[in-house]
């Protein structure tokens, strides 16, 4: 197989990729900094975070933790939630989709 089909096959899994919506693979976060999501309509629990940051509901308890002073009525569009981010069983860091990095001062 020439160079030239080679990187061909990789651009086109890499275009497959992002077009699937694979979780974005980013470098760790800057020390004092943090992911921070605004929440918006519809947003009414843990769960419906999650399943727009990370894909999946399942891990709504690592935005519950992050956030212990939230209560369930305090998710109107607007207010701002704390969203660690997911790391992989191969240690890689998943940044949360749709989340602003933020200073911590």
């Amino acid at each position: 197989m020439s160079l030239k089909s080679c990187s061909a096959i990789l651009l086109g899994v890499v275009v497959l990729a992002v077009v699937a919506g694979c979780p974005e693979r980013e470098k760790e976060l800057a020390p004092g900094e943090q992911y921070v999501y605004t929440c918006k309509e519809g947003d009414d629990s843990f769960a419906d975070v999650a399943d727009k940051v990370y894909g999946d509901a399942k891990h709504a308890s690592l935005i519950e933790k992050a956030n212990l002073a939230v209560e369930a009525d305090e998710f109107k569009p607007g207010a701002k939630l704390v969203v660690p981010p997911l790391t992989t069983e191969e240690g890689e860091t998943i940044a949360p989709k749709g989340c602003d990095r933020q200073k911590i001062y």
